[in-house]
């Protein structure tokens, strides 16, 4: 349904960089994002995101790229994830001490 009604319905598959995900994995999609923009600058886009490429897609909320963002299962509290998520261990390994957080970015930016 959703392919059918969006002509250019964009799904996040992240590149996986070991010990600096939430950085290099976000600078990397919107590089590529951006660039696609400014090649096609009156492109509409919809972003979906999945679990931690939802996390991505929710990053893209205050750079005004798509129309839409849709982000299923996504996590937003990167603090909330380390507390309660049986997932904390990934969390560690894999995101960068300075990974961006849906959270903290709406807070700084009321």
């Amino acid at each position: 349904m959703l392919y059918n009604e969006q002509r250019n319905f964009i799904l996040v598959n992240y590149p996986i960089v070991y010990d600096d995900g939430g950085i290099s994995d976000y600078r990397f999609l919107k590089e590529y994002f951006w660039e696609y923009k400014r090649q096609n600058p009156n492109t509409e886009m919809v972003l979906l995101g999945e679990s931690y490429g939802g996390y991505l897609a929710s990053l893209f909320a205050a750079e005004y790229i798509f129309r839409k963002i849709i982000a299923i299962s996504a996590f937003t509290s990167i603090a909330y994830q380390e507390l309660f998520s049986s997932e904390r261990s990934w969390l560690k390994d894999y995101l960068s001490e300075n990974a961006l957080d849906f959270y903290t970015l709406c807070r700084d930016n009321q």
